[in-house]
């Protein structure tokens, strides 16, 4: 099963042209100079700048709200709720039961986040729920039972993951979404559909 999902997760990643997908890699990525530094306190609203901003939620939980700027934001252990704000950020709501707003930027891989970063809403591990709202957004759930909602405009939805999943294309004219097949169920709002049959 394992060997099948990882199968499944190269196939889409290949498809989407995502390069980057990060793990809990927060600790990997060197901000740019004039971006802000903010490591959040659990259990606490943490609020960003109206730059580009370098945000880590904690262990036990935080609403982080990016705000405007170009953000790379991980939400790290814990149940987190995350607004991204405006511009193209990256947002990974890492292990814990996540929240995930795209708000009003372009959070997809043809855009950036600061330091060249592609951008996109990743909610990972556990039961998430990822909404790009408006803008042109990638919106991954990642592994998990998740809602994954594209919003406005024309976005790519992933929910390839072996697991039951709700997704929706949103608003836009011609959205796209790789999903379970057989597994995974729609709202019939994706144009452009990508099922991906395999052993789970």
């Amino acid at each position: 099963m394992r060997d099948s999902l990882l199968h499944r997760k190269q196939i889409v990643a290949a498809i989407l042209g995502v390069m980057a997908v990060f793990i809990g890699a927060a600790a990997g990525v060197t901000p740019v100079a004039n971006a802000a530094v903010i490591t959040c306190p659990w259990l606490t609203t943490c609020n960003g700048t109206n730059n580009d901003d370098h945000m880590t939620g904690s262990d036990m939980g935080t609403y982080i709200y990016g705000y405007d700027g170009h953000d790379n934001i991980w939400g790290m252990p814990g149940s987190d709720t995350i607004n991204a704000g405006d511009s193209a950020d990256y947002v990974e709501g890492n292990p814990g039961n996540d929240e995930i707003f795209g708000l009003y930027g372009n959070d997809s891989s043809d855009y950036y986040a600061y330091n060249a970063h592609p951008a996109g809403l990743y909610g990972s591990n556990d039961d998430d729920i990822v909404r790009g709202n408006d803008g042109f957004d990638l919106v991954v759930g990642g592994y998990g039972n998740d809602y994954v909602f594209g919003g406005d405009n024309n976005d790519m939805v992933q929910v390839v993951d072996c697991q039951r999943d709700e997704y929706s294309g949103g608003q836009g004219p011609s959205d796209e979404c790789w999903y379970d097949a057989g597994i995974d169920a729609g709202d019939g709002t994706c144009e452009i559909k990508h099922p991906i049959w395999a052993s789970c």
